[in-house]
This record gives C-alpha cells, sequence and structure tokens, in this order.
C-alpha cells in the first residue's frame, strides 16, 4: 500500500531536495511508481506499539531512536533523537505519519527564545496549509499532562 501523503509531499519538493530524501536510486524508483517509503533516508520501518488517544499516552517504553527528525515517518509513532549531551527531541506523528508535535527537554542552549520550564523544555506544533506544506513551528510551555508523559526525559 503506497502512502499518498509521502507522495504529496515528495512531490512538493524541488529535485534537489527529493534526491537528498530518497538518493539517486530511489528517486528514479520512485518517479517510477515505487513506494518512497522503500527508499527514505533515515525513514524507520518499525512501528511503536503505542497508538495515541487524545495524548494520554504511556510512550516510554514505544518509542522508536532515530538519527534525523523528519517530518514523514509510520502512523501513529513516536521518536527520539538524540542532539549530543542530553538535549532530546521527543517527535509525534498523527495516524497519516505526519509529524505534529515536538517535545524538547531543553532550550537548544538559547535560553532567550525559550524560556520555558526549569531547564527550557518547551513543545513544538507543527502547522500544515491544505497541501500538506509546513507553514509554521510555534513554540509553547508544556501542559500538565505532557510534562507527565515525558517525564523520563525532563
Amino acid at each position: 500500500m503506497k502512502n499518498v501523503l509521502g507522495d504529496k509531499w515528495l512531490k512538493t519538493l524541488p529535485k534537489q531536495e527529493q534526491y537528498k530524501v530518497l538518493g539517486l536510486d530511489g528517486l528514479k524508483a520512485w518517479q517510477n511508481g515505487a513506494d518512497w517509503r522503500n527508499y527514505a533516508r533515515n525513514y524507520s520501518t518499525d512501528y511503536a506499539k503505542t497508538r495515541l488517544k487524545d495524548l494520554n499516552i504511556k510512550p516510554k517504553n514505544d518509542i522508536i531512536k532515530v538519527t534525523k527528525v523528519t517530518l514523514l515517518a509510520n502512523p501513529n509513532s513516536i521518536t527520539d533523537y538524540h542532539r549530543g549531551k542530553n538535549g532530546i527531541d521527543r517527535n509525534y506523528y498523527d495516524e497519516n505519519g505526519r509529524l505534529y508535535k515536538q517535545i524538547t527537554n531543553d532550550n537548544h542552549g538559547n535560553a532567550k527564545n525559550h524560556p520555558y520550564g526549569k531547564h527550557g523544555e518547551h513543545a513544538h506544533d507543527f502547522i500544515y496549509d491544505e497541501k500538506g506544506k509546513l507553514i509554521a513551528r510555534p513554540v509553547r510551555e508544556l501542559t500538565d499532562t505532557e510534562r507527565k508523559e515525558v517525564e523520563d526525559i525532563l
């Protein structure tokens, strides 16, 4: 089964960006009808066991560690990206595999722009236009519920 959302997103990218995501062989295969997920760099095919239900989740054992944050991943998955030292980005993907929220456990060394929590921990909500293009990533304080869900990285 092809991932239509991923296909739509890839079609919005310039050829050079498509090449960066898929590689040369992957780009050629995708243009000939192959599933992009078989070629996307740093794309994980491991599914998380937890399905997001009104954000009331306990993800501690169902998180996929990744080496890069992507806008598309497995539907309803949660990933952790370790940025070095103790910086961790926890990423939440919706039923279409699109990144909709990222929780970060520090201020990225930029306290001025991230004056939240005890260590600068904060959330970004990902907003897309009607064509699926990312248009904003506003930053905000964590809710009490989110704070409990990510207590393992705070």
